[in-house]
């Protein structure tokens, strides 16, 4: 784990996740007891953020410029050097890691007691993949996506998520525009799943799946035996009581399914198509029958 990259270290998300998973509150405090919490954020906005749109942001050549100079700071790109400015950037996380060692050395100590250690993330992109399967021998991953349309619902109602063309949650200010804003996503999921498939599937055979949501959800047991086996590992009996009992209840809470159709509420026919439209290349490319 000590070769993960800094910002996986000094992430601003360990502080929400300390809520959600209150078992990784002593980390999230170790970090504000050493003052480095949120510390990725702080060495962006000091250093790049004014050159580097936001994860989603609406410029994708200056996103390519950058995504190109922070390849070169965790050696997935060769023969280049990185811009003054994404050196200082890096300077600036090593110097935060560096003051975080106790809460990085507690977090290793306990990882490496578990038999699996999973991350989701909804942010990441294909190329940061590479530096982690260079460096992590028995790596794995799963490659999970769904329809666009109710990714852009769920997009246009979270704050984490939401891009330039998002709405927000009161009714005086709008819905956002989520034509524009499958103009912004869309592409970005295809540029992954096409270098997935040409690139990253070959260059380490046996470390990759997909995994689509649509396909998943009505039978998640079995989904979840594949992906445990994936792992070369089998399903415990734990997880799978947790799926039985979270997945197919009367409660739309805990009805998977239910939960999978509730975007349609909040999309009318006509956007759809459009959306549909503006991510014909997804469409196209991604070989599965849609339920909708």
């Amino acid at each position: 784990m000590d070769a993960l990259p800094d910002e996986f270290f000094l992430h601003r998300f360990w502080e929400f996740l300390a809520v959600f998973m209150p078992s990784w509150s002593p980390y999230k405090e170790c970090l504000q007891n050493h003052g480095v919490l949120n510390g990725k954020n702080r060495c962006w906005n000091a250093t790049i953020g004014s050159q580097c749109s936001s994860r989603f942001g609406l410029d994708s050549r200056k996103q390519g410029r950058c995504r190109k100079q922070l390849s070169l700071l965790h050696g997935s790109a060769k023969r280049l050097i990185p811009y003054e400015r994404f050196k200082n950037y890096s300077s600036c996380l090593r110097e935060l890691r560096r003051k975080s060692k106790p809460c990085i050395d507690m977090m290793i100590q306990r990882c490496q007691k578990a038999k699996i250690r999973a991350v989701k993330t909804v942010r990441a992109i294909m190329p940061e993949v590479v530096p982690l399967a260079d460096r992590i021998p028995n790596f794995r991953l799963i490659h999970l996506f769904r329809d666009p349309r109710p990714v852009l619902v769920s997009r246009n109602a979270n704050p984490y998520y939401r891009s330039v063309y998002a709405g927000t949650k009161t009714k005086k200010e709008g819905g956002g525009d989520m034509v524009k804003e499958a103009s912004v996503y869309c592409p970005t999921v295809v540029a992954d799943i096409r270098l997935r498939q040409k690139t990253v599937e070959s260059d380490y055979p046996g470390s990759v799946t997909q995994a689509i949501y649509e396909d998943f959800v009505p039978r998640p047991v079995e989904y979840a035996q594949a992906m445990y086996a994936f792992m070369n590992e089998t399903l415990p009996p734990n997880v799978k009581h947790y799926i039985d009992t979270n997945t197919s209840g009367q409660k739309w809470k805990f009805n998977a399914l239910l939960r999978m159709h509730k975007w349609k509420e909040s999309m009318t026919y006509d956007t759809g198509d459009k959306v549909k439209a503006a991510c014909s290349d997804f469409y196209n490319l991604v070989n599965f029958t849609w339920p909708y």
